[in-house]
């Protein structure tokens, strides 16, 4: 299963892309409650269609500046909503930055059992990470990169 949604605001957008099992998400901008409002939705309706089979998100965060407070607590709404919808693992891709990471922290919500939180500096680093899971697609990062779905 693969498809693309990208969507637009003021100043910022987000991209979600489904390969397999694992759902990638790109930032950009800054986030207000309207993005989240519909990413979130966004995210769900992707979820959805596992019809309870696990999966994993991949977020791409080099391009986004930051959330507003609504958003984080968004965030952190939806965070919890996976934990119940059979989220394995969240890798938070971005370049090291110490308020970025801070601002992530306080939006992910009380750990779920059998669920993992992880950063990488590149996409490439949390795709190798995920090959070493047992739910995860093969070739993550080759079919991602060569567009091979």
């Amino acid at each position: 299963m693969t498809d693309r949604l990208h969507r637009n605001f003021a100043r910022s957008s987000f991209t979600i892309e489904t390969i397999d099992n694992v759902i990638f998400s790109e930032f950009t901008g800054q986030w207000a409650k309207p993005i989240t409002t519909h990413y979130v939705k966004a995210i769900k309706d992707k979820v959805y269609g596992f019809e309870g089979m696990p999966w994993f998100h991949l977020v791409l965060l080099d391009k986004w500046e930051m959330s507003s407070k609504e958003s984080a607590e968004a965030f952190s709404a939806l965070g919890a909503w996976c934990y119940g919808h059979n989220i394995k693992a969240t890798l938070f891709v971005h370049q090291p930055n110490p308020i970025k990471r801070y601002q992530l922290e306080q939006m992910i919500p009380n750990k779920a059992t059998g669920y993992r939180t992880c950063f990488f500096d590149t996409q490439a680093e949390a795709c190798d990470f995920l090959a070493t899971l047992d739910t995860s697609p093969p070739n993550l990062w080759n079919r991602r990169v060569m567009g091979q779905r």
